[in-house]
């Protein structure tokens, strides 16, 4: 699934998602939903129902979006993995990391390795 700002049901999810991540940080809703914002977004209680159904501005979906990708993809990816899935790249970094050896290389191996050339 891709993101698309411009549907409800994505920003809704969206909506789900932010507030899931600021809740880990000890965020209610509408300081959640102001983190990527630094000069805030003047929200009240109200607002919050609109919110939840994806009735807001697709310009704010996609710097939310954005926001969640840099700064709380392992976090997001874990609440909404649909919505932010892991890139090929984000996979084979993840790969690379669990499967790495500490340490100075074999020689033994690496002569093998340099006579089978």
């Amino acid at each position: 699934m891709s993101f698309d700002p411009k549907n409800p049901a994505d920003k809704a999810a969206l909506y789900t998602a932010i507030v899931k991540v600021g809740r880990l940080y000890g965020h209610n809703a509408l300081a959640a939903l102001n983190l990527p914002f630094p000069n805030g977004w003047a929200l009240s209680e109200s607002s919050l129902s609109n919110l939840r159904k994806g009735q807001y501005d697709s310009h704010r979906a996609r710097v939310m979006y954005d926001w969640l990708m840099k700064h709380h993809f392992k976090n997001a990816n874990e609440v909404d993995a649909a919505l932010f899935p892991e890139t090929p790249d984000q996979r084979f970094a993840r790969f690379v990391e669990e499967n790495a050896v500490e340490g100075e290389p074999d020689e033994r191996v690496c002569d093998e390795r340099t006579q089978a050339v």
